[in-house]
């Protein structure tokens, strides 16, 4: 009686799959521009104008009868410093209120143009900053069994690609 068992593992030579991975990246994404994502920092004005809103409370309360700003030679200083914050917190309120966000800049080249000109390392970074997951399997003929698995944002890319050749 045999009981060796046969082992259970396939070998499949690495330019075979990188030739189905050549084929199935291009043959869906060679058309896609290539984006750069670039940091946008937002702006938050909130600090500066509670500053100057304090400021003007403070120069209000002391113009007040009473306050420390009595005499004439300080209330009218003071009162310039009024204008001038008063300005200021216009200035600050007319600033634009953003928060920080990514935006996606075209490249001009598409993903067609740039793939042949990498090597292995390089697209399997690209492969990867795009989220695509690479899964094989192998068949009794040794010829693997590729698909790559596309996150929903490259998908959608693709997707508006094809609707607009289509148009």
């Amino acid at each position: 009686m045999n009981t060796a068992q046969r082992c259970q593992y396939v070998t499949v030579r690495q330019d075979l799959i990188h030739e189905i991975i050549d084929d199935s990246f291009l043959s869906q994404a060679s058309e896609v521009e290539v984006t750069e994502k670039v940091f946008v920092p937002g702006e938050d004005h909130t600090t500066e104008l509670a500053e100057v809103e304090e400021s003007i409370a403070y120069h209000m309360s002391n113009l007040k009868p009473g306050g420390r700003f009595h005499a004439p030679a300080l209330r009218k200083q003071a009162e310039g410093s009024l204008e001038s914050l008063s300005k200021e917190f216009e200035r600050l309120s007319a600033l634009p209120q953003r928060p920080d966000r990514w935006d996606e800049i075209p490249t001009g080249k598409t993903y067609g143009q740039v793939w042949p000109g990498m090597d292995w390392d390089e697209r399997g970074k690209l492969l990867r900053h795009l989220g695509v997951k690479v899964e094989w399997s192998a068949t009794n003929s040794n010829v693997p069994i590729v698909h790559l698995d596309w996150p929903e944002d490259v998908k959608k890319k693709i997707k508006s690609y094809s609707m607009e050749q289509a148009a």
